[in-house]
């Protein structure tokens, strides 16, 4: 996949994650959402990180195991 297209793709990821938490905190502001978001934020970021950054042939060789 073209790279500015996935970046678009991760951005839309972001904003829609976002305006989702934003409204999940409005509704439900217990306790437990200080925790959760930013655990779900820093996942986010390792798949983007994780897909934006690394190079098809570093992806094959570890999808190989090797």
């Amino acid at each position: 996949m073209n790279l500015l297209f996935k970046i678009l793709i991760f951005a839309a990821v972001i904003v829609v994650l976002i305006i989702a938490s934003l409204t999940l905190f409005k509704n439900h502001p217990e306790v437990q959402l200080a925790f959760l978001l930013p655990g779900v934020f820093i996942l986010v970021y390792s798949i983007i990180r994780d897909q934006v950054y690394v190079s098809a042939v570093t992806r094959l060789r570890m999808a190989r195991g090797k």
